[in-house]
């Protein structure tokens, strides 16, 4: 399975991406190459006609474990990613290990969550 997409918000462009070997066949991309975002929606395009999957208008939230110290590094916590779809899709993210399904965040070019689907 790969699901990926992109979407820009206030000139900061995000990519995410759902990767697993559970699913060979599955192959989904949120959203058009070049960034556009239409009443805020991305645009998409499927390998699926008849599968229409969007970002909601808040796609993502990234939490953080906040440290005593200010010095100290933030560990992301957890993130969640908000998606729109007209089938469900909830089947490709299941597991019976945690650490079978892969999702990446990127920001900008910068990885800000790498992590496991829960």
């Amino acid at each position: 399975m790969q699901i990926q997409g992109s979407f820009v918000e206030r000139d900061i462009v995000w990519k995410v991406y759902f990767k697993s070997d559970l699913y060979p066949d599955f192959s989904i991309n949120i959203g058009s190459s070049n960034y556009e975002v239409i009443s805020g929606y991305s645009t998409v395009s499927l390998t699926n006609p008849d599968l229409s999957v969007y970002f909601t208008n808040e796609a993502i939230e990234i939490t953080t474990e906040s440290p005593e110290d200010t010095f100290a590094p933030i560990v992301k916590h957890s993130a969640t990613v908000n998606l729109l779809t007209n089938q469900y899709i909830g089947q490709y993210f299941w597991a019976e290990s945690p650490l079978d399904i892969r999702c990446e965040i990127i920001r900008n070019d910068e990885v800000v969550f790498s992590g496991f689907v829960t």
